[in-house]
């Protein structure tokens, strides 16, 4: 009777330690395009019961328990669901076609009297929403004017999207939708513009663009020390960015299908800002061997971050490389980052 009650204690034990381990099982959330896998834990217990049978002796019985097993199974998504590809532009960057101006009145790529700050990277790609965050100037207040956003699909004609009354020394955030429109570049806008009456002017913007495609996305920056010659640019500069080199290259590991690209791209060397102009060639490749040319663009040497869309490329790829070509030589990447919107 007595090893029939140890026993049923023991099973108990066990069950309630099964128990005590769902009950502490950790969830991982794992994007879209990651594989889940099924996981099986299993725990068994032994339990050792001494009776007593008489006064004198002792006999040993030993109970083994069921197996418990614990089990948590996630299915992999069978096609990626619907992730959303953006990218960010900031006047603080240089990104803005008034950045030479700004920078040559003031030093400053935001601010230099401008009533503009205009966004464009190079290709119409279908927008789903922007956002963003503008500074009115000057800084004293007082002022009052419009702010307006405007989309071009041409880069030069533009079309008003959203506006606001605003005062001087005001920060105005936004979101817009745009609903897949096929848009080239933005642009924020005042009224009075500086060199008018009681004028205002964009101190400052940081505009987000996104992109709503079936894709996976893929972000990396030369600061991370992930491309492959960041070793190489450590040990010339003490930096992973630069270090006088002709190429930025990123292996994403996997052989992928490359469908839009966004490419930040800063051109050295600085020590004379703005005084030659270099190209830029954006390259893919499937074996890091043979490359083939996506893009290019005319940058600035010493100047600010250029940006750089690519768009239905449907393209087999594993590696992409940014590089200042042979064609301008003297020239040097000092920055690069990517965002890369792929399939399977």
């Amino acid at each position: 009777m007595v090893l029939v009650i140890v026993v049923a204690v023991a099973l108990t034990l066990v069950m309630r330690m099964g128990q005590h381990e769902a009950e502490h099982t950790t969830t991982t959330t794992l994007k879209p395009t990651q594989t889940q896998a099924t996981t099986t834990t299993t725990s068994t217990v032994t339990v050792t019961s001494t009776v007593k049978t008489s006064a004198s002796t002792q006999a040993t019985s030993t109970v083994t328990s069921s197996t418990v097993s614990l089990t948590t199974s996630q299915t992999t998504q069978p096609k990626p669901v619907e992730s959303e590809m953006s990218f960010e532009l900031k006047c603080d960057q240089g990104s803005t076609n008034e950045a030479v101006r700004a920078y040559k009145e003031a030093k400053n790529y935001c601010w230099g009297w401008l009533g503009t700050h205009t966004y464009n990277w190079q290709t119409n790609l279908p927008i789903d929403k922007v956002s963003g965050e503008v500074k009115i100037g000057p800084s004293e207040g007082g002022r009052e004017g419009t702010l307006y956003v405007e989309v071009s699909r041409d880069g030069g004609s533009y079309t008003k999207v959203w506006s606001k009354n605003v005062k001087a020394s005001d920060t105005v955030r936004f979101t817009i939708p745009l609903n897949g429109e096929n848009i080239r570049a933005i642009r924020v806008r005042v009224s009075p513009a500086p060199m008018s009456s009681n004028w205002i002017s964009v101190d400052y913007s940081d505009i987000n663009v996104t992109l709503k495609e079936y894709a996976s996305v893929i972000e990396h920056n030369c600061h991370e020390g992930v491309h492959l010659e960041a070793k190489k640019a450590y040990e010339a500069s003490g930096d992973y960015c630069w270090g006088w080199l002709e190429t930025h290259t990123y292996d994403i590991g996997v052989e992928k299908k490359l469908e839009y690209a966004v490419i930040y791209v800063k051109l050295g060397p600085t020590s004379v800002p703005g005084a030659t102009s270099g190209i830029v060639d954006i390259m893919i490749s499937r074996d890091g061997e043979n490359w083939e040319k996506i893009g290019s663009a005319n940058i600035i040497g010493g100047g600010p971050i250029k940006v750089l869309a690519m768009k239905g490329l449907d393209k087999d790829f594993r590696y992409i490389r940014i590089e200042a070509s042979n064609k301008t030589p003297g020239h040097f990447i000092d920055y690069s980052a990517i965002v890369l919107a792929v399939k399977d």
